[in-house]
């Protein structure tokens, strides 16, 4: 987040940038993150959804000179460099707890019962996630460790180290949808948001203004 956006959240009403800071610096310190907190920044992430999505936000980052091409630039800036999907897997434990009071407890006691019948539960929010649909705790396969478990956790939180090779994107203005991708080296989408077709539709209007002779597809 750079100094013009730190300033222009530090005013906003609709949402509190510092809560979200604050409980990205606790989850920093934790070497086990707690259920609890990410769900206390699913809660903040989610307010934040909601008032980017909101007319006066867009009024509000016009006047001020902030311009994200889409919901995935605004998270990376506001949630810690978070992928849209990590931050939409926090956003979904929080309507799970608010859906569920106990959900965290009931995980909790699931997870530790595996442990006691010798299996290895999974705690991270995924897991957390599938458990309030399904009841049950997911546990690791045997050749799955912990750390292993951690460090996919902490590459689908962290941008700049999720092997992005390649990214496009296309601001929401006159009418079109705005549009964003990015893929790995293997051509494997990372995230995306917008329809296939907007995202095609934008990257072939971009590349014949440049020059080359592609035919656009056809909505």
């Amino acid at each position: 987040m750079n100094t013009q956006e730190r300033s222009f959240y530090n005013n906003v009403t609709g949402f509190n940038h510092q809560t979200i800071t604050g409980v990205i610096r606790k989850l920093g310190r934790q070497h086990k993150k707690s259920i609890e907190l990410q769900v206390e920044l699913g809660k903040e992430l989610r307010t934040a959804k909601e008032w980017y999505n909101s007319e006066d936000a867009q009024t509000q980052m016009d006047d001020a000179g902030i311009t994200y091409n889409s919901i995935c630039e605004f998270f990376q800036s506001v949630a810690g460099g978070r992928k849209k999907s990590a931050c939409y897997k926090l956003i979904k434990s929080a309507n799970n707890v608010d859906a569920n009071e106990n959900a965290i407890n009931e995980f909790v006691t699931a997870c530790d019962e595996a442990e006691e019948n010798g299996e290895s539960p999974k705690r991270n929010i995924e897991a957390f996630n599938k458990f309030c649909t399904s009841g049950e705790a997911e546990v690791r396969e045997s050749e799955e460790t912990e750390s292993e478990e951690a460090e996919e956790s902490e590459s689908e939180e962290n941008q700049s180290e999720d092997g992005t090779k390649f990214s496009f994107s296309m601001k929401a203005t006159n009418g079109e949808i705005g549009a964003c991708i990015r893929l790995d080296k293997d051509h494997n989408i990372l995230a995306e948001d917008g329809t296939a077709s907007s995202i095609i539709l934008a990257m072939t209007n971009y590349l014949n203004s440049k020059g080359f002779a592609l035919t656009p597809i056809e909505e």
